[in-house]
This record gives C-alpha cells, sequence and structure tokens, in this order.
C-alpha cells in the first residue's frame, strides 16, 4: 500500500508553486531583478577591467542580448566583444556596434580555434546546459589566458526539492574547481559575490515597488540572513571562479630545479 510522503508531496507542491511564479507574466525580471544582479554585473566586469588596456578580445559564452557587451563598452576599452548563445533570437536582438560580433552555437562544442580568446566569459549558463561541464571544457580549450565563471548556488532548494524551472543542472564549486585543474588552469579566486534571502521572482510577483525603503529593507534582510543563517539554509548565491592557464613552458623549467 502506498503511504502518502508529506516531504515528498511538500516538495512537489512547492516547486509547481515557485514555477508558476516564475513563469508568471507579472515575474518579467524588472527593476528588483536588476538591482539583485548588479553585483554580480559589477564583480565581473571589475575582473575584466584589471586587464585594462592589454586585453584585445573577450568571448562571451551563452551572451544573451549582450548585455556585458553594453557595459564593456561604457567604459570605453579597446577590446572587442564576441558573444556566443544556442537562441538565434537573443543574437538577432542583441546589443550591437563596431567592436561586437555574434556566433549562434552550442556552448558544448564551441566552433572556435584552441587558445584562439584571450578571456572567456561564462556567467549564469552552465545551470542551463544539460552537460555543463562538456560545455566548460570547451570554455577551457578556447581561452589561453583567463575564465571568468559565475553560477548559481542554491542549498535551501536542494535540501527541500525545489527546482528552478530553468536550471537543468546543479553546479557543484568542487567539480567547477576540478574541471579547470584538470584542464590545465589554476584557480585564482572564489568568492560569493552575493547572498539572496528573497528572490526577485517573489518580490516582482507581489508588485513591492522598488525605493530606498524596499531597498534598504531587503539589504538589512540579506545581511541578517549572510551573518546568522547556516549556509545549508542560504535560499540563493551567486558563486564567482576566475582561473587562469598554466604557462607548461615555465612549469617544466621549475620541475627541472627541483
Amino acid at each position: 500500500m502506498h503511504r502518502f510522503n508529506v516531504v515528498e508531496h511538500m516538495s512537489i507542491f512547492l516547486t509547481r508553486f515557485y514555477g508558476y511564479v516564475l513563469k508568471h507574466p507579472k515575474t518579467k525580471r524588472g527593476s528588483w531583478g536588476h538591482w539583485y544582479y548588479r553585483e554580480r554585473y559589477v564583480k565581473v566586469l571589475g575582473e575584466i577591467m584589471k586587464y585594462g588596456g592589454t586585453l584585445s578580445h573577450l568571448l562571451d559564452v551563452g551572451c544573451g542580448g549582450g548585455l556585458y557587451a553594453h557595459y564593456l563598452h561604457q567604459g570605453k576599452p579597446s577590446c572587442f566583444y564576441i558573444g556566443c548563445d544556442a537562441s538565434k533570437t537573443e543574437i538577432n536582438n542583441a546589443y550591437k556596434d563596431q567592436n561586437t560580433n555574434y556566433i549562434l552555437c552550442d556552448a558544448h562544442a564551441l566552433p572556435l580555434r584552441s587558445g584562439s580568446l584571450e578571456i572567456v566569459l561564462c556567467s549564469e549558463v552552465l545551470e542551463h546546459l544539460s552537460s555543463p561541464y562538456q560545455a566548460l571544457t570547451s570554455i577551457c580549450n578556447v581561452s589561453r589566458r583567463t575564465i571568468i565563471v559565475t553560477f548559481p548556488d542554491e542549498p535551501l532548494r536542494r535540501i527541500i526539492g525545489i527546482k528552478h524551472t530553468e536550471h537543468i543542472s546543479t553546479i557543484d564549486l568542487n567539480k567547477v574547481v576540478t574541471e579547470l585543474k584538470s584542464n590545465g588552469y589554476k584557480v585564482l579566486k572564489i568568492s560569493v559575490v552575493r547572498r539572496f534571502s528573497v528572490p526577485c521572482g517573489i518580490l516582482e510577483f507581489l508588485r513591492i515597488p522598488v525605493n530606498r525603503a524596499t531597498k534598504l529593507f531587503v539589504r538589512l534582510l540579506d545581511s541578517a540572513v549572510d551573518r546568522f543563517v547556516p549556509i545549508i539554509f542560504i535560499p540563493y548565491q551567486v558563486v564567482l571562479v576566475v582561473a587562469t592557464r598554466i604557462n607548461i613552458k615555465r612549469l617544466y623549467a621549475s620541475l627541472d630545479k627541483i
């Protein structure tokens, strides 16, 4: 006889409710979404801008509408931006100027020469892919210098079984690091860009206005969660990983001296 499993049915209910909220017209990324994710944009752009005038080409894997191209060219850098995405609609509507180019392709098998790009960016993309670590290997192959990756970590959702409707893969930080190292990269930085106490989609759905008072309240709530709540109960956080390719010749030379 089949027993009623309360935890299982609650998980199904919460997953369906969360999916309903995310897909509802009221939840289209608006002011809360842009405010929530601006810290990720700022941190990623900060990593890119460290290279200053020495950067000539940048590849943005899963570029969407070319948001990073727009931000980069506002800062007037000299680099040429190449965006790639599997969505023809996104590429057709992407931000464009004389220093941009777009490629319609699959991130699992990038159609670019090995070591052809100085910096490869992959921000909030891996979780949307069926084989994320295969895509990461492809990214490692085309980069000759630096890889910048961001992805969500959702401890609380994993525990209670809620699945994000658009996140088909759960990204494990240890696997990301292992994949980078196995492809000849050294991890320079691992940091949490920001932890979220309330998903921005919920705020949009409830039509909570974005103003100084509500932003301050959410900030205080996020700070309290970050400080006092154990990591396993964090609803959502963004992880940033920066890695650089190891100079094989220099490595061999150092080994010869041992």
